[in-house]
């Protein structure tokens, strides 16, 4: 047996003798405290998301009733909810290292992929979210461009040739009822949808790489916490990844705004947007100039 194995073995006899040499009231009077200490009083609350429907997931009807309840009397420890197997580290860093070893297998050590694995742990969702967000950009773009030109056309033409005020309260409801569709699957596709499912492969592959990190030495004179620290700033990047990916599909809704304008003001609609997309981008990368460190 090596020398280091053998200190803290002694000291573990040494502490089991010293406990049985101990009487028995006080070995009963710290069992019963630590049994009272691990009853908890808090009931075991499932997360509502859990057992949604998908038209309740859709339209994060599940969080009606904790919101009201929130209101009504205020929030305690006692509406917290526990957090899911299907969230824990353990798991998803079960699934991501399952999905790691398939990309070995199959494309080897050297071309294996960070990035395919991570997609196979989202994809399902991904591409719900993706279809959604597609559905969403469309809607904005022709549900008002159809409701207004109908309504614009009508009281364009002449008092006896107007259409009746239902046709055009049903075109007014029309907008109202576009602007409830984006919000509802814009606030459960990008902030509850995929931010979960960016939680999830977070956890799943900084658990991986913190298991890689114990287990192995570490080259070069970086420390254990630094490269953890490292590890956590890129495990917020995948968050991000997950949590902005489905904004790629606005791209269709720009395409719709572009053949729209063009289809409404001719070229002129072109040149407005080749003059606009300059100022967007420059705005843009000056609102992302980095701060200098104090250090």
């Amino acid at each position: 047996m090596d020398q280091h194995e053998e200190v803290p073995r002694k000291l573990l006899e040494d502490s089991d003798k010293d406990l049985e040499s101990e009487g028995e009231n006080d070995s009963s009077k710290k069992l019963n405290y630590f049994s009272r200490a691990q009853v908890s009083k808090r009931k075991t609350k499932e997360l509502p998301i859990v057992s949604a429907g998908i038209l309740s997931y859709i339209t994060t009807h599940w969080a009606t009733q904790f919101m009201y309840d929130t209101y009504r009397r205020g929030f305690s420890k006692e509406n917290l909810f526990d957090t899911h197997w299907t969230d824990s580290s353990e798991y998803n860093c079960q699934r991501f290292e399952g999905f790691w070893r398939d990309e070995i297998s199959t494309y080897g050590k050297s071309k294996a992929s960070v990035a395919r694995a991570v997609f196979k742990m989202v994809r399902g969702k991904a591409m719900l979210a993706t279809i959604l967000y597609s559905f969403v950009t469309l809607v904005a773009v022709l549900g008002p461009a159809v409701s207004l030109k109908i309504l614009t056309d009508s009281l364009s033409l002449p008092e006896g040739e107007r259409p009746g005020k239902l046709y055009l309260l049903g075109m007014a409801a029309m907008l109202v009822v576009c602007q409830l569709v984006i919000a509802i699957i814009e606030t459960s596709t990008k902030p509850v949808m995929m931010i979960r499912e960016g939680c999830r492969v977070r956890a799943g592959v900084l658990s991986f790489v913190f298991k890689q990190i114990i287990n192995k030495p570490i080259a070069g004179s970086r420390s254990v916490g630094e490269v953890i620290n490292l590890c956590a700033n890129d495990g917020d990047r995948l968050l991000y990844l997950c949590r902005d990916s489905v904004a790629v599909t606005g791209m269709v809704g720009c395409i719709c705004g572009v053949v729209y304008s063009m289809f409404l003001l001719g070229p002129w609609g072109l040149l407005g947007l080749c003059c606009i997309l300059p100022i967007l981008s420059y705005t843009d990368s000056d609102g992302k100039t980095d701060i200098p460190s104090p250090m």
